[in-house]
């Protein structure tokens, strides 16, 4: 037999638990959605790869500095496609987006690439890349049939290592925007600076992928499902 006290505390901790469930913004897991998934309209979203600068792709590595303060930089070419990439991971779980699939788009990609290679012979690879990158993302979204595309710009991302002392961090730089395909609008945007000791450039871009993804649930998903 349960004695009344013990009753007692037994409900208050369940009415703890259910108010804590009824949160709308509870960071704890096993309760309910962060937002109510099902008013939001199904839509078809395209993730482009992140522009990136030229420099990421022709300097790789590179060493700056001098004396004590001399240190090794380290690009990765493929940072603008690994964001893209971890974001279309994220998103597919979303049962009210429909993701253009990051595979077809490669495939789509590659095509656009060999006709200009056959068109203009003469130019190089990185010419032809620089021809894709002039395309407005609106074309891309318009002609693969998108209701929303997800892109934006890498200002800097590397991994520097102290040539001294062989301490090392790594710096990501990055822009996201989501625009809207039928108006052309900019519908969200944010800017991410992180700079993280001791970490891998993947590990840095996946903090902010993280941080990208919570700020679209908070700013940009959760009033789509109040209208």
């Amino acid at each position: 037999m349960i004695s009344p006290a013990r009753g007692a505390w037994r409900r208050s901790i369940s009415a703890l638990l259910t108010l804590a469930c009824l949160l709308p913004l509870s960071a704890l897991g096993g309760c309910q959605a962060r937002f109510p998934a099902e008013r939001i309209p199904k839509m078809k979203w395209l993730i482009l790869p992140f522009e990136q600068p030229p420099s990421m792709s022709t300097t790789p590595r590179a060493i700056r500095g001098w004396w004590f303060g001399a240190r090794t930089v380290r690009q990765n070419p493929r940072a603008g496609q690994m964001i893209a990439d971890s974001l279309n991971r994220a998103m597919a779980e979303y049962d009210f987006i429909n993701l253009y699939s990051a595979i077809d788009l490669r495939y789509y990609f590659a095509d656009k690439r060999q006709i200009l290679e056959d068109t203009y012979p003469h130019l190089s690879e990185g010419e032809i890349q620089d021809l894709l990158g002039q395309v407005d993302p609106l074309d891309y979204g318009k002609e693969l049939g998108a209701d929303k595309i997800l892109t934006g710009r890498i200002i800097r991302q590397y991994l520097a290592e102290n040539r001294t002392i062989h301490w090392w961090w790594s710096v990501a730089e990055i822009e996201a925007q989501v625009i809207d395909v039928q108006t052309g609008r900019v519908e969200w945007s944010e800017r991410y600076d992180v700079r993280t000791q001791l970490a891998s450039q993947s590990a840095v871009i996946d903090d902010v992928v993280a941080r990208m993804l919570e700020d679209l649930k908070e700013d940009y998903f959760l009033p789509l499902s109040r209208r």
